[in-house]
């Protein structure tokens, strides 16, 4: 009776094993669904929408976005931290959730080691200096002087919340030119778009994608480009280290993850898909268009990036005194 049972259990965790191997072979066999950290409309939501487009007639599945936006994109990331690992649930998610959140928020929730599974960077988002265009400077150091000489009176603005990397660009860029400026946070991009166009904000540091139209009307100014080389976009904008202000840095990007111990099969046939996506010259002219530099990545590749960028953020978030308490 015993070596009845004995051969049935065998049986079982051999069948078990074999049916498991035969579901990994036939990934994916049901649509993919994707998380974002932001609402429609926005950048990222911009990006996935370019992505998912193209991934069907690679992997055989559709992409389904999904929007869930809020506490500086820790919703999104639990969502994907905690989802089965099975390869269906997927997170396009930007620097600042696995860079600057856990090194500013000692409560967060999620470990961005330990629950994701790195597939492949994306993108490079091009980030730039918006000014009231009735200040009518001419540069950052114009900004820098006139903050100086009215002490207290000028504000400058971003829409990523204290943990987005535009504000940290901000502190970095205050910490460095002397700039006497105060932040304000917004929650959409619109709102300080239209208080930069209404004079009540001097500054914004925004996604390239999102000021673009308004500067071409006319309705604001761009003094530089956040990173360390122009935009395509804007050849005659120097970046804010060309304006005189070096050490101010980073990069804003954007990568695709899946929870740990998704199988390594699935990750290695997206960050193939993703690779083929990036090199298509319609896709590559679409992504320019709206702001972003393709930058595809190997997984490796991509988790050494998280190490090096916590370590930047987190040294700057310490010595600033940034945390959240």
């Amino acid at each position: 009776m015993k070596a009845g049972i004995i051969a049935r259990m065998c049986a079982a965790i051999v069948f078990g094993a074999c049916a498991m191997g035969a579901h990994a072979n036939t990934w994916p066999d049901k649509p993919i669904k994707l998380i974002l950290p932001s609402g429609p409309g926005t950048p990222i939501d911009v990006l996935a929408r370019i992505i998912s487009s193209q991934v069907e007639a690679r992997i055989g599945q559709p992409m389904i976005v999904e929007n869930r936006p809020g506490a500086d994109g820790s919703i999104a990331a639990n969502a994907v931290a905690h989802a089965q690992p099975d390869g269906y649930t997927l997170l396009l998610g930007n620097a600042g959730i696995f860079t600057i959140i856990p090194s500013y928020d000692k409560y967060v929730s999620y470990d961005p080691f330990k629950q994701f599974a790195p597939i492949a960077q994306l993108v490079t988002a091009t980030l730039v200096v918006d000014a009231d265009p009735a200040l009518r400077l001419k540069s950052l150091r114009d900004l820098v002087a006139l903050s100086k000489s009215h002490p207290g009176k000028y504000n400058y603005a971003s829409s990523t919340g204290r943990s987005g990397i535009a504000y940290l660009f901000g502190e970095q860029f205050k910490e460095l030119s002397g700039a006497d400026l105060t932040w304000v946070g917004y929650s959409q991009d619109s709102a300080a778009l239209n208080d930069v166009i209404a004079g009540r904000i001097a500054m914004y540091i925004d996604a390239v994608g999102t000021s673009l139209p308004h500067y071409k009307a006319g309705k604001l100014d761009i003094l530089a480009v956040m990173g360390d080389h122009r935009s395509p976009l804007l050849p005659k904008v120097p970046t804010v280290q060309e304006s005189g202000f070096k050490g101010v840095g980073g990069q804003a990007w954007v990568g695709l993850l899946a929870p740990a111990g998704t199988p390594a099969q699935a990750v290695s046939k997206l960050n193939r898909a993703m690779q083929e996506i990036l090199a298509r010259a319609d896709v590559r002219e679409n992504l320019v268009f709206n702001g972003f530099e393709p930058a595809y990545s190997t997984p490796d590749q991509l988790e050494a990036l998280m190490h090096s960028d916590t370590e930047r953020w987190k040294s700057l978030i310490a010595r600033l005194h940034l945390q959240r308490k």
